[in-house]
């Protein structure tokens, strides 16, 4: 695993939200313990929609884990994020069946619609665009998931299409 150095701080309102998620998930469980550590990471992401180093340093202290614990689940699993993402995050599956029916076309697509790399976030923090190893979903290859919802059987002109949709959407609130 290569190490992924924390490049921003959280702001005093993340660090509130974040100990609030850890300090509900604690009191809902009723207990501490290692096997807290995915859903206090959870907690956060959701409050915070990113996990602060802060969140980590406090989740260790709170549940009695070492840090390096707390830091190595966090960093292991791509749907959590140690970085602060778009309010929109697309994941573009790349596995086999996702990669034979043109995966790297759609990324092509969305990084030239929203004029960013893979990894990147737009400069209005509206999308950040991510590869993913897998979906789950082959059957509906080539697929991508936008926020928490999976799109598949994607041409190039369709991904363009949902990405249009909800720039558009968010531009109109």
């Amino acid at each position: 695993m290569k190490f992924q150095p924390f490049l921003e701080k959280a702001t005093d309102e993340e660090t509130a939200q974040a100990r609030a998620a850890v300090d509900e998930v604690l009191s809902a469980y009723g207990r501490i313990g290692r096997d807290l550590i995915l859903p206090l990471l959870h907690a956060v992401q959701d409050a915070c929609g990113w996990i602060p180093e802060e969140a980590m340093k406090y989740m260790s202290e709170r549940n009695k884990v070492p840090f390096s614990d707390i830091y190595g689940v966090a960093t292991f699993y791509e749907l959590l994020s140690t970085n602060r993402e778009g309010k929109h995050f697309i994941r573009v599956c790349d596995d086999v069946s996702c990669f034979l029916g043109g995966s790297s076309d759609i990324l092509a697509v969305l990084e030239e619609e929203l004029g960013i790399k893979r990894g990147e976030t737009t400069k209005d923090g509206m999308f950040t665009i991510k590869v993913m190893p897998c979906l789950g979903v082959c059957e509906k290859a080539p697929a991508m998931l936008i926020d928490q919802e999976v799109h598949g059987n994607l041409t190039c002109e369709t991904a363009r299409e949902w990405v249009r949709r909800m720039w558009y959407a968010d531009s109109a609130q």
